[in-house]
């Protein structure tokens, strides 16, 4: 049997030790990922009236009409909507109670640097709906108009309904004017 002498001895004592700390310092310790910032809103309009809402149906069997109804519960669904341009390039529609935001529908954005002109694109994960939309603003951001277009497939791609929508916005604290005096006469108006 093999004697070790104390140098060996004491190189194969501190071995372990060398590889524990250098372990210990080759690997740092996990952390989760910074939390990215909320994405800050940019400029935030509502809707001064109830809009005008016009909705086609295209049915299966190759027909078109016009259909109030569904145009009236698109329409209740986004009365008193608010528009939200936030710095992320979201363009969301939805409603504010309290300080909360409940969103309706989040478009992506592309909007021009002062703001007055932005432009909106969704599509569903299934690819059934489509929401198509544009901002234009007044240069101070107080007044704004939205216009879009919502498109739904039914689940066998063979009928749709395309809503077309338009809101007349004011900016918070904005004083919005009376409502016009006529009712348009096909789709859902004020």
């Amino acid at each position: 049997m093999r004697r070790l002498c104390l140098s060996e001895l004491a190189v194969a004592l501190a071995l372990p030790l060398l590889f524990a700390s250098r372990s210990a310092t080759a690997a740092p310790p996990l952390t989760s990922p910074p939390t990215p910032p909320a994405p800050k809103a940019l400029a935030v309009w509502t809707s001064k009236d109830k809009g005008f809402f016009f909705t086609w149906s295209d049915g299966a069997d190759g027909s078109l009409s016009g259909d109030s109804t569904y145009a009236s519960q698109k329409q209740a669904q986004l009365s008193g909507a608010s528009v939200v341009l936030f710095d992320n390039g979201s363009l969301v529609l939805g409603t504010i109670q309290n300080t909360q935001l409940n969103v309706i529908a989040q478009l992506a954005a592309a909007n021009s640097t002062d703001l007055t002109f932005i432009l909106g694109h969704s599509k569903s994960s299934d690819g059934k709906t489509f929401f198509d939309g544009s901002v234009n603003a007044s240069t101070d951001l107080k007044s704004a108009f939205f216009e879009g277009t919502l498109t739904e497939i039914s689940q066998d791609g063979k009928s749709s309904k395309t809503t077309h929508i338009e809101l007349d916005l004011a900016a918070p604290g904005s004083t919005p004017p009376s409502s016009p005096s006529t009712t348009p006469s096909s789709g859902t108006g004020p």
